[in-house]
């Protein structure tokens, strides 16, 4: 029985492996994507498509920008969205959430998020299984950028700009990581592949236990 328990521990170090291995970060200056630096003369929404180690990840709702006008946490190439108003002209094909999709569902979700508006406002990643997280944002100007993210466990995930606003949305993604373990200053539950394999462990010493407990 203490080899079923090794072997328990074994199979969560396994899953956390191959959970290592499919881990990735979407860069789009990576992915040599350049485009305009205003929403005006960047046009319709662009669906992009990034090959990473577990198949196509889509982006939907944005459009890639670069050197972004009035944007100071950000000079690289970006995927954003906004609507027009407060000085910005943008096409409406462009949507409030910014849409991610994975050709599998994935474990764990982070990103940095760039916030356009002039001022504070909160933004939420949720998955199509129902984790979600919400987020404040200070103003452009002052910086405007943060990492957020969540332990997801879905295919899908949205990045939504507060919802009942009476600002236009205006906002930017980059540095996407999915299928790795949260930064310290996102967990607020269990990892799923680390929950796992603790279970595993867990049952292994539990029958070992049982077994002990029997022979005594």
């Amino acid at each position: 029985m203490r080899k079923l328990y090794t072997f328990g521990i074994a199979v969560g170090i396994i899953f956390g492996s191959i959970n290592q291995a499919s881990a990735a970060i979407i860069n789009f200056d990576d992915q040599g994507l350049f485009g305009k630096s205003r929403f005006v003369d960047a046009g319709r929404s662009q669906v992009i498509n990034i090959p990473t180690s577990i198949g196509n990840v889509r982006f939907e709702g944005g459009v890639i920008l670069t050197n972004v006008t009035n944007l100071p946490a950000n000079r690289t190439s970006i995927y954003g969205t906004a609507s027009s108003g407060n000085g910005v002209i943008a096409d409406p094909s462009l949507t409030n959430p910014i849409k991610v999709t994975f050709p599998e569902p994935i474990n764990n979700f982070f990103l940095d998020v760039y916030n356009g508006n002039t001022q504070n406002i909160a933004y939420t990643v949720a998955d199509n299984n129902g984790n979600s997280a919400t987020f404040n944002l200070p103003q452009n100007l002052s910086s405007g950028q943060k990492q957020i993210g969540f332990a997801a466990t879905g295919s899908e995930v949205t990045i939504t700009s507060a919802i009942g606003s009476s600002l236009p949305f205006d906002f930017f993604i980059d540095n996407i990581y999915f299928n790795e373990p949260l930064p310290s200053a996102l967990k607020s539950i269990p990892e799923p592949t680390s929950a796992f394999s603790i279970l595993v462990g867990l049952l292994g010493a539990s029958l070992l236990l049982k077994r002990n407990f029997r022979k005594a």
